[in-house]
């Protein structure tokens, strides 16, 4: 999925840019800059009475730029606030390579709207970065669960087997592959028990109109694929 929010606060940050008449602001103090979030490559914004401080990432040199754009700079993180960030891009090994200087924007009525749809989206972005965290543990999980179900017992079922080839005494021998064989037992349950169980789910998430894709289906697919492949 492509990240939309992202690409709605650049709008909106360049909306905020048309609607405004700036001037460069050189004397603000770092300690007094309260960010928000990145808006425009990690850009932060500062609401203070009836002014609005933005980074200007316009007049950065176009190396520093692209260099940012990938990913190699980055904007430093705040020495004091945690989770807050500093107007100082630093080069991959922490380094301070440039600072970054701020433009005023004089408020009006569509500025205030426009840092405050910012804001929103900033902190919607913020909640679709937790739920996606949540679900990839979710999987990490399941998939665990599946280790633990499927393939540990598959695994002690070899290492007895292979303990068994080296034991002289027939009925040690004999008690270690009937082991073997209950611990398989165990595994090939567990996997046409977890068949029917992804079948079912996967069934209901294809017959839901509008819902037939994502990474939920894919991740259903993987399981039944690995199943069969398992089992066989």
């Amino acid at each position: 999925m492509s990240d939309f929010f992202s690409g709605y606060v650049q709008q909106l940050a360049v909306a905020l840019k048309e609607q405004s008449s700036l001037e460069d602001s050189k004397g603000l103090p770092i300690a007094d800059l309260g960010i928000l979030s990145d808006v425009v490559h990690h850009a932060d914004i500062l609401v203070k009475g009836n002014t609005t401080l933005i980074p200007d990432f316009d007049n950065l040199p176009a190396d520093i730029k692209a260099k940012l754009k990938k990913g190699t700079y980055t904007v430093g993180e705040s020495k004091q606030v945690d989770g807050n960030l500093r107007a100082v891009i630093l080069d991959e090994n922490d380094v301070r390579v440039k600072d970054i200087t701020l433009k005023k924007v004089i408020n009006n009525s569509g500025t205030v709207e426009t840092v405050r749809s910012i804001s929103n989206q900033i902190q919607m972005r913020q909640i679709y970065a937790k739920l996606a965290d949540i679900q990839e543990f979710q999987t990490y999980q399941l998939e665990k669960d599946r280790d633990r179900d499927i393939i540990v017992p598959f695994l002690d079922a070899r290492s007895i087997v292979l303990e068994a080839e080296h034991k002289t005494n027939q009925e040690e021998k004999l008690q270690a592959l009937k082991t073997a064989d209950a611990k398989m037992r165990t595994a090939l349950n567990a996997i046409y028990a977890d068949i029917e169980t992804t079948t079912r789910a996967f069934a209901r998430r294809t017959s839901i109109p509008f819902l037939q894709f994502g990474n939920q289906l894919n991740t259903y697919m993987s399981f039944l694929t690995s199943d069969f492949q398992i089992a066989t």
